[in-house]
């Protein structure tokens, strides 16, 4: 919260953030090259920034905790129809479901 007030002073500010990270939970951008503002010359370039995939369940086993809490609700904070879409369709994959349910065998 003490981010939020710092650097997310508006709700444009906010919902770009929200967007942004439901992005990263969602492994969109992953193997991508990503826009960004180079921050000497304020221009916009392109870059793999290295962004490691965000499956629900890693090779190993071992449960995506972060990205079953966070996706979520960043798409439901970004405020933008297509993220409602896409938790939609989330919200009803095999991958997802059997994440939540290894989650709550898990911690039983």
């Amino acid at each position: 919260e003490a981010a939020e007030r710092r650097y997310l002073n508006t709700a444009e500010d906010r919902q770009i953030a929200h967007s942004t990270l439901s992005e990263y939970f969602a492994g969109s951008n992953y193997g991508q090259e990503i826009p960004y503002f180079d921050k000497k010359s304020v221009t916009k370039r392109t870059a793999n920034r290295y962004i490691s995939p965000q499956p629900f369940i890693y090779e190993g086993g071992n449960i995506n905790y972060r990205k079953i809490a966070e996706l979520p609700y960043h798409l439901i904070k970004s405020q933008e129809k297509k993220n409602i879409d896409k938790l939609l369709e989330i919200l009803c994959t095999y991958d997802y479901i059997e994440a939540c349910f290894r989650m709550q065998t898990s911690t039983a």
